[in-house]
């Protein structure tokens, strides 16, 4: 009889993202996501904005650019994120 055991897990991602208000008419939104994870922030060209760490719950982030397309990444998910 054979027995096979998991030879490792699975990282847990996040499973709910949410970015408000979403268009943006200042440089202030807020990023709801169910656990601590990493973001980073692009512009449209896929240069790395800004980066850090968010916890679970609502998080305020400050985005000091141009009004613009940026694309907001969160684990594996990539939202985009309008400044008017």
């Amino acid at each position: 009889m054979v027995h096979s055991v998991p030879l490792s897990v699975d990282e847990l991602q996040v499973s709910n993202l949410e970015v408000f208000p979403n268009p943006s008419s200042n440089q202030i939104v807020y990023v709801r996501t169910d656990k601590s994870c990493f973001y980073q922030l692009y512009d449209i060209s896929g240069n790395q904005l800004q980066s850090g760490y968010l916890h679970a719950g609502v998080n305020q982030l400050s985005i000091r650019q141009a009004p613009g397309y940026y694309f907001l990444k969160v684990d594996h998910k990539v939202t985009k994120v309008i400044l008017q």
